[in-house]
């Protein structure tokens, strides 16, 4: 009977253990990621998929938003590129979404 006693005992401490112990690793994962987030979130130039997430938009809306933009406005989207990369300072985005917002401009 004893020896019963243990032995639950002992699954039940380590029942607890294992559960703090994920408890610990995922907060622990969770703080590094958003430090990794604070980051990025502080950069000032950021590149085509960056300004993609930045403005709650896909890739190929981004790359469609970089060709016709200049087109459909006359002011395109504000960027400038070294090789085929492309680069966005996120002042000027911001800068340059409030000005076709006020001009109710559609892509």
């Amino acid at each position: 009977m004893k020896k019963e006693n243990v032995l639950i005992i002992s699954i039940i401490f380590l029942g607890i253990s294992i559960i703090f112990s994920g408890v610990y690793i995922g907060t622990s994962i969770k703080s590094q990621n958003n430090k990794v987030m604070q980051v990025e979130t502080d950069k000032t130039l950021i590149d085509s998929e960056e300004a993609a997430n930045y403005l709650g938009i896909s890739i190929k809306e981004m790359d469609d938003l970089i060709l016709y933009s200049s087109k459909l406005f006359g002011k395109g989207i504000p960027y400038f590129s070294i090789g085929v990369k492309k680069y966005f300072n996120k002042e000027s985005l911001d800068q340059w979404i409030i000005v076709i917002s006020e001009n109710n401009v559609q892509f």
